[in-house]
């Protein structure tokens, strides 16, 4: 058994037997979750020089990203109906559902074909605990918390610049939506890389992924011009950033809704299915 997976059974067992409320009570989950930032953090403690490292890289991507939007819109007021100001807003809200999708997930899926490939799957299977949840949570980045810092002062900054004015209940409105974009964006990304369980040499899915993703810091009138075929791939990936920033403006509509919490629901259930029914033709590494 993995080193890192003997406290997480620790964990596991102790919230076991401290719930009455069955095997997967919401309690275990949290005692579980909790042990893997606490390890992570520990990790990142001890590798000083990796986090030094990822810092700047982190950094220059927040700014590279900020930079290229004002770069863009320097010489035009409206793009595809939204203002400079907007889409800075929307550049703003992408960064933090990015950092804050690198910070706690993004390792993970890019790990899953080493684990799928050499057998490590097996322990995590056979623990008493959702598969899909501890593969998926394991590993954490917490440098790319830069990248939520970054987008949070950018926002403040446009706010303060232009005459947008926002109220508290859009601010709140956003963060909730924010979090929902989020789960959105890690249903997509776990419903393709399902396909591992058949292959696990796909590995090149992720930086698929990550050129995919790219889309969702796009408003969505951007793509009324690509075929329809095409539309309907890269349609759930425009009410991530797009939703949340129109709810904070005010102009939110229930096409935003329904597409944002329509997708985020209806994907899960399919990838939770497609996850199921794949285990049934995974080979472990002992058959």
């Amino acid at each position: 058994m993995d080193h890192w997976f003997i406290p997480v059974i620790q964990s596991i067992m102790e919230a076991r037997s401290a719930s009455v409320y069955g095997s997967r009570s919401m309690k275990r989950y949290i005692a579980v979750y909790r042990r893997l930032l606490i390890m992570n953090f520990s990790r990142l403690i001890i590798y000083r020089s990796n986090f030094v490292n990822n810092l700047i890289s982190s950094t220059i991507w927040a700014l590279f990203a900020f930079i290229t939007i004002i770069v863009l819109t320097r010489e035009t007021s409206h793009v595809a109906g939204w203002t400079r100001e907007e889409l800075m807003l929307l550049t703003g809200v992408y960064s933090i559902i990015v950092g804050l999708f690198h910070t706690f997930l993004t390792r993970n899926f890019e790990r899953m074909s080493i684990i799928i490939n050499k057998g490590q799957l097996d322990t995590i299977l056979v623990s008493p605990i959702d598969a899909q949840f501890i593969l998926t949570t394991r590993y954490m980045n917490f440098t790319s918390m830069i990248r939520v810092i970054a987008g949070l002062f950018f926002i403040g900054y446009i706010l303060t610049v232009s005459s947008i004015s926002v109220s508290l209940f859009h601010i709140l409105g956003a963060c909730v939506l924010l979090f929902v974009g989020m789960f959105l964006l890690y249903t997509i990304w776990f419903l393709v890389l399902i396909s591992l369980i058949y292959n696990p040499q796909l590995s090149n899915l992720v930086d698929l992924m990550f050129t995919v993703s790219s889309f969702a810091k796009y408003p969505r009138s951007i793509f009324s011009v690509l075929p329809r075929e095409l539309i309907l791939i890269i349609l759930p990936l425009t009410f991530i950033a797009s939703t949340p920033v129109r709810f904070l403006l005010g102009k939110s509509s229930v096409e935003d809704f329904i597409g944002l919490f329509g997708f985020s629901i209806g994907l899960f259930v399919i990838t939770r299915f497609l996850w199921i029914r794949s285990l049934r033709n995974y080979t472990s590494a002992s058959s």
